[in-house]
């Protein structure tokens, strides 16, 4: 093989194997959210997704990794950022002086060993969708429950991942405002059971 053809072949070798592009990537945006009770608050998210396998397009096949929400959560806590890895926000309120975080999780579970054993990474789930519910007040980030909130708080209003990430990359550095979010919802409507968070299920033990 000559030199010339050995100097071709090897430039094409990132390209043949899918490494043209990093194994991750990040999609960001402010997106408008509004809250149950009308008002709008401004968030910021990034989602880090993995590339799966070789692939010539930037973002497809992908999956998502994590999710990072930025936003300013008043006095006395300021700008609040946090990472939830290998889950979703589907729903961001506020209530009782609280903001709240209802998770969903994708993909597998990140399995953490604690002193108690090992546990799920931000709890269990208290439905069958896996959700989970999270609260930051001034005590700091802490674990809730769906029951805490109501009835029309469990509506989702994040923008979903109904599209692929090329999609969703159109929105990337953008402004989300709830009219965009209202167009990209008539194209990917979300099913009825996927609309309102469902609560928990009562599970009743036979007395002995």
């Amino acid at each position: 093989m000559s030199r010339r053809t050995w100097l071709a072949a090897a430039a094409a070798t990132p390209l043949l194997s899918g490494c043209f592009w990093p194994r991750f990537f990040d999609l960001s945006w402010d997106e408008e959210v509004q809250l149950h009770d009308g008002r709008v608050i401004v968030v910021k998210l990034k989602y880090t997704y993995e590339r799966l396998g070789a692939s010539f397009k930037r973002y497809i096949p992908s999956i998502l990794r994590a999710t990072e929400i930025s936003f300013d959560a008043g006095e006395p806590i300021g700008r609040f950022t946090q990472v939830f890895q290998k889950h979703r926000v589907v729903v961001f309120e506020r209530l009782n002086n609280k903001w709240y975080f209802l998770l969903e999780t994708r993909g597998a579970p990140q399995i953490l060993k604690t002193d108690a054993g090992y546990q799920e990474e931000w709890g269990s789930s208290e439905n069958s969708s896996g959700h989970k519910c999270w609260s930051l007040g001034e005590g700091g980030l802490m674990r809730a429950f769906i029951n805490e909130l109501s009835d029309d708080a469990l509506k989702v209003n994040i923008l979903m991942d109904y599209a692929n990430a090329e999609e969703l990359a159109e929105f990337g550095g953008t402004r989300v405002t709830l009219a965009r979010k209202a167009l990209y919802a008539q194209k990917y409507p979300l099913d009825p059971p996927h609309m309102r968070i469902q609560r928990p299920q009562l599970v009743l033990h036979p007395s002995k």
